[in-house]
């Protein structure tokens, strides 16, 4: 009698397969981008406080706004090249771990000069999507890759939204600034928990190079003069001196730092990689797209806020109900950025971004003609919103798919920088147009400098939409 072959085991599970591991990663990134815009979206609804914490006017305050966008135009490309070369999750854990550092800054700050310092310290926080963008590069490509940079995206969206409301109830529970600064230093801890243990490294990194030091303070003191500039011009008037000579001295610097690129070996910006055909038309569309998206924040918030009573216009809204106003856009926002990759997959990337434009003029347009009660703003905005969530997503994952190998944190760094860059310009031209168009009696501005704005947001909008349809049929020319 044969004996029977005892039971085998059981096999070994098998790993968890790589879809599911990429998803767990692109959920905890969601969770990054989530924190990281409600940390950016407290401070707008925070600045009376700050103002009032520190003893400071509403002129100094604009430097709370400014200090971190001038951080990320210089932060954002080394930090993005330096995750090109050693890793995106290490550059990614810096950046937490500098965003930490100075979240805690803000909270012990005694004087409004040190509070600045850790509003500058904050900059490396743009970096963490672009590092983002090329951990998920570096996993998904195509349809995938464009569903979960639409997530990161509108995540972030929605979270600048969602600090709004939360700043202002924070601080009304608390009473005190420090205290209510506590609550993003809590999240940006937890953000460095996920980016220390719950991120893969990229699989693929560049040799190491030597850092373009002179390019990246070039960059860096030319964008500082032409924001100087931007703010001489408001205070003091075109034609004055200081004015005149801040733009020429950051003329004369941006010229020389962009020489200095083209003939070093391994500049900070490849201006060759924006040129390419593919690359430069979604980058001049970014400097369209942030002078629209930053352009209009303050712009929106100053109108909702004035008061019929003594402006002749606006709603009157307090910082809370501004943020209830807003919401709706920014969930348009999100809404539209997760389904990029869907949009995307019928009707082509460029199409995507052609409808964005549009949506983005559409919105604007109704917006300078529907402003005098909520249900038109809440309706304008949200056409926009549609509009601007397309383009969050669609232009950094069109980015990154053009990007060359080993260089996509790179492409998407410079594509953030001009994004803000051309948020710095036009909120500084917007500024001055607003001192500019007052009423005779005050200082205020007519209703009619916000309808200017808006329309030139919605011109804007338009320019990007034909941009990018008139690249789209060049490349499909010159591929036939």
């Amino acid at each position: 009698m044969r004996r029977s072959s005892p039971p085998l085991s059981a096999p070994p599970s098998p790993p968890p397969p790589l879809r599911s591991r990429t998803g767990a990663m692109v959920g905890f990134m969601v969770l990054l981008e989530l924190a990281g815009g409600i940390d950016q979206g407290m401070f707008p609804t925070l600045l009376p406080t700050i103002g009032e914490h520190y003893g400071v006017g509403a002129g100094a305050l604009v430097w709370v706004s400014a200090v971190p966008l001038l951080g990320a135009a210089v932060s954002v490309p080394v930090l993005a090249g330096l995750g090109d070369r050693y890793g995106h999750r290490r550059m990614l854990r810096f950046a937490t771990a500098c965003t930490l550092v100075a979240s805690i800054l803000l909270v012990v700050a005694p004087t409004y000069e040190l509070f600045l310092v850790g509003r500058l310290l904050l900059a490396p926080m743009a970096a963490w999507l672009p590092l983002e963008i090329a951990l998920v590069s570096d996993r998904l490509t195509g349809l995938g890759a464009r569903r979960a940079i639409g997530l990161l995206a509108g995540s972030l969206a929605l979270g600048v939204a969602l600090g709004g409301l939360v700043g202002g109830y924070v601080q009304d529970l608390t009473g005190r600034l420090p205290l209510t600064l506590l609550f993003p230093a809590v999240l940006i801890a937890l953000c460095c928990v996920v980016t220390l243990w719950l991120l893969p490294e990229s699989r693929t990194t560049r040799p190491a190079r030597r850092i373009d030091t002179l390019g990246f303070a070039g960059i860096g003191l030319g964008l500082l003069l032409l924001q100087f500039g931007l703010m001489a011009a408001q205070a003091k008037g075109w034609g004055s001196a200081l004015t005149v000579g801040s733009l020429a001295l950051s003329a004369a610097v941006l010229v020389a730092w962009g020489r200095w690129e083209l003939r070093t070996p391994e500049p900070a910006i490849d201006l060759r990689m924006l040129a390419r055909r593919g690359m430069w038309p979604v980058q001049l569309g970014a400097v369209l797209f942030g002078m629209a998206l930053f352009g209009n924040q303050s712009t929106l918030t100053t109108f909702l806020g004035a008061r019929p009573d003594t402006a002749g216009y606006g709603l009157g809204l307090g910082a809370l109900a501004i943020g209830w106003v807003t919401l709706p856009s920014a969930v348009a926002a999100m809404a539209a950025a997760a389904l990029n990759g869907r949009v995307s997959a019928r009707i082509g990337p460029h199409h995507t971004l052609a409808l964005g434009g549009v949506l983005v003029a559409a919105g604007f347009l109704s917006l300078t003609l529907m402003h005098d009660d909520r249900t038109g703003v809440v309706v304008s905005t949200t056409v926009f919103g549609l509009g601007f969530g397309l383009l969050l997503a669609a232009m950094p994952a069109l980015v990154a798919e053009t990007a060359p190998p080993g260089t996509t944190a790179t492409a998407a760094g410079v594509y953030n920088s001009v994004r803000v860059l051309g948020g710095l310009v036009a909120a500084g031209a917007f500024s001055v147009l607003l001192a500019g168009m007052v009423t005779a009696r005050s200082a205020v501005p007519t209703e009619r400098a916000y309808e200017v704005i808006w329309g030139v947001c919605a011109v804007l909008g338009v320019l990007v939409a034909v941009l990018t349809t008139a690249t789209r049929r060049r490349t499909e020319d010159t591929s036939s």
